[in-house]
């Protein structure tokens, strides 16, 4: 493919949001969908040599009078639920731009280049449909908020740069972090997009795309796993497990990612997929007993 990532890249920024902290190491996270997926979320997936910091910096930085302006620095590594770039709306023509003429930007690129842009706008879409349906209002747009998940789920850092991001984007004023509308919202963005979304893509664009293989039919069948219902319940699943007593400090909610047990599949496609694919999720019962099994935080 030649050059990608770092060709654009300001030199002498840093690439880690949380650069003195000791690393966490997560699970391997398997799924049914990660063959069929893998043309799309890695082999095609140009986001994956982009640090998540580049990404958030571009993405705050990019709008209509800046689409032809090219981002001089320097890198932000510090972010809040303050940052009013968080809610500014980006309709479908303004992200195609950002794609094209932000990320890809002075990249030396290969044939992956028309892939990567048309998976984008796919997941782009079928995102904001199912936010629609989420919201209940046809005419919810999405925000830049609801694609800071992107670089969550694909871009290049560390685990604890991910959980320290996470966490000071919807800490509160006490520097805490409890359940939260807004954190819901990024977490079934996330949920959506490495199902839904991603499955959605690879159907459509097999049909159009001779680089990407037809779906199996018994892969097809996936999407009857990850429709809003089912991301909808691993949301409640993660919340009844995660914040059921109280509010985290830093410390605290770093601890929640440590461990064979922890909650690092948040951060991963193929671990989101994984919870979605697992037979107690999906059983309505599930979480009735959680609640009642569930006395103390560990």
């Amino acid at each position: 493919m030649g050059c990608f990532f770092g060709c654009n890249k300001i030199s002498n920024e840093p690439t880690l949001i949380a650069e003195n902290e000791k690393e966490i190491e997560f699970p391997s996270y398997s799924s049914k969908s990660d063959n069929c997926l893998k043309y799309l979320e890695k082999d095609n997936n140009l986001l994956r040599y982009i640090s998540l910091i580049e990404f958030v910096n571009l993405l705050s930085y990019f709008n209509n009078q800046t689409a032809g302006i090219p981002f001089e620095g320097p890198y932000r590594t510090n972010f809040s639920n303050k940052d009013e770039f968080l809610s500014e709306i980006i309709y479908k023509e303004l992200f195609q731009s950002f794609i094209e003429n932000t990320i890809l930007r002075d990249r030396q690129l290969g044939e992956e280049e028309t892939t990567f842009i048309e998976m984008y706008i796919e997941l782009f879409n079928s995102l904001e449909s199912k936010l629609k349906e989420y919201y209940g209002d046809e005419n919810k747009k999405l925000a830049k908020k609801n694609l800071l998940c992107l670089g969550t789920l694909f871009c290049k850092t560390n685990n604890i740069s991910k959980i320290k991001f996470l966490f000071d984007i919807f800490k509160d004023e006490n520097e805490q972090i409890m359940k939260s509308e807004e954190l819901n919202e990024f977490l079934i963005c996330s949920f959506l997009i490495s199902s839904y979304c991603l499955l959605c893509a690879a159907k459509n664009l097999s049909q159009v795309n001779p680089t990407i293989p037809e779906m199996p039919r018994e892969e097809s069948e996936l999407l009857q796993n990850s429709q809003l219902e089912d991301c909808y319940n691993l949301l409640n699943y993660f919340n009844k497990n995660f914040f059921y007593r109280k509010p985290f400090t830093w410390e605290e909610f770093r601890e929640k990612f440590e461990g064979k047990e922890g909650f690092g599949w948040i951060f991963s496609t193929k671990g989101i997929r994984q919870k979605l694919q697992e037979k107690d999720i999906n059983n309505p019962n599930y979480f009735l007993n959680q609640i009642f099994e569930t006395t103390e935080v560990k």
